[in-house]
């Protein structure tokens, strides 16, 4: 008699063990469940703070009454990252303050372009990047804009906007390959197609078809003691002192290879 009770005050110790064990577990059994129901309340947890279970299967999870997640994705990891293999990925962004895609590097010893893109389909044409802008806006419109704020590391160093560079041939047997073609817009006051605020060096290459080359207004030289001085290519010139006649003797500012209009 006296070993049955041992034994059962054994199994009781034992089964105390087992539920204490199973109360301070962070971590209990894997939970295998096919439909869980909320209450009444429309609530149901599903373990707490303290009890978590480590893994859930389950064949279907819906969130707020849509699919959730599932066995496959468009997206695919490989060797350099993630790929989409699905077609064009939208983006969208409700906030005027956010942009809608940031790409940047903040490592100082990345060698690699920090947005590259490149197209290898087999297609009559091709815009490797495309941008474009609609709707109406209250101020200027800027596409495309590009802003270099880097230093250079060493002295000397040049720093480019925008570089167009012919590293490797461009093919295209019969055809003519443009390093930047720019078409003339329309339905403006004014169309142009390039406006360039600054010095232009064609670093000593031919500038080719000019139908009509267009000075800047002309501004006015008034002769000095037989002289003057050009400022741009496009001048008007008036005598000394508005006198009747006068000999225009010396031309200064210029450089060999200017072009000069009076």
């Amino acid at each position: 008699m006296k070993k049955q009770w041992i034994i059962i005050i054994l199994l009781v110790i034992i089964l105390l063990s087992m539920v204490a064990c199973t109360t301070y577990n962070p971590l209990s059994n894997d939970l295998y469940t096919k439909n869980v129901y909320p209450s009444t309340t429309n609530t149901y947890d599903i373990g707490s703070a303290v009890l978590q279970y480590d893994k859930v299967y389950t064949g279907e999870l819906y969130l707020n009454g849509v699919l959730f997640g599932g066995v496959s994705s468009q997206w695919v990891d490989d060797a350099n990252g993630i790929e989409y293999t699905s077609g064009s990925v939208g983006i969208n962004t409700p906030s005027v303050a956010t942009s809608l895609v940031k790409i940047y590097s903040n490592s100082g010893t990345k060698s690699q372009p920090v947005l590259s893109v490149s197209d290898n389909t087999a297609s009559a044409g091709a815009n490797v990047i495309y941008a474009g802008t609609v709707g109406a806006k209250t101020d200027h419109t800027t596409t495309i804009q590009v802003d270099n704020y880097a230093t250079s590391g060493s002295a000397g160093k040049n720093k480019y906007g925008v570089r167009i560079t012919s590293g490797s041939v461009w093919n295209g047997a019969g055809s003519t390959n443009y390093g930047l073609y720019i078409d003339t817009p329309i339905g403006g006051i004014n169309n142009v197609a390039a406006f360039i605020d600054g010095t232009t060096d064609l670093s000593d290459n031919e500038l080719n078809n000019v139908s009509l080359l267009n000075y800047t207004d002309p501004t006015e030289l008034t002769i000095n003691a037989g002289a003057i001085t050009v400022t741009q290519s496009f001048h008007t010139v008036d005598t000394e002192s508005d006198a009747p006649i006068d000999d225009l003797v010396t031309i200064n500012g210029g450089s060999i290879g200017d072009t000069l209009t009076l």
